[in-house]
């Protein structure tokens, strides 16, 4: 399945470089907060067609978010305290959304007896994520 759709990280790549890092992110968190819920409830209809159309573009929407992470890494933390900025950034939302939301997806889909509502947690992570985004955008802070 991955490869069907990595072979569009270079035309990806390309746009990438130009236009800015920040509006393809942008774009990225903006299409996950729209298209999770429906995506979510296809995978739910049991059909192994529709299933395979909702991880495509789950894979589509996680290429499009990982594509320019390291530029807007790189904006976003001054030359002096870079590497310590990304590596506790990436090690602290890792532990927190990788480590929980095994946990918390599985629970929500219990509690509620829908998976696709257990979506609202990938939602709300997107939402974070743009706002980050947006405030590290206004708060830039100094020489690359």
């Amino acid at each position: 399945m991955h490869g069907c759709v990595y072979p569009s990280l270079f035309f990806l790549e390309k746009k990438a470089d130009r236009i800015r890092s920040y509006r393809l992110l942008r774009a990225g968190v903006i299409y996950a907060i729209l298209l999770t819920l429906p995506l979510t409830i296809l995978i739910e209809q049991g059909n192994i067609i529709l299933y395979l159309i909702a991880q495509l573009s789950f894979t589509a929407l996680n290429v499009i978010y990982l594509i320019p992470i390291a530029s807007v890494f790189t904006e976003m933390f001054p030359m002096k305290i870079r590497y310590t900025g990304i590596s506790f950034s990436i090690n602290i939302s890792s532990a927190i959304f990788g480590g929980l939301t095994p946990m918390v997806m599985t629970w929500l889909a219990h509690s509620t007896g829908k998976f696709s509502l257990s979506s609202s947690y990938m939602i709300l992570a997107a939402v974070i994520s743009l706002l980050s985004l947006e405030w590290a955008r206004i708060c830039k802070c100094g020489k690359l």
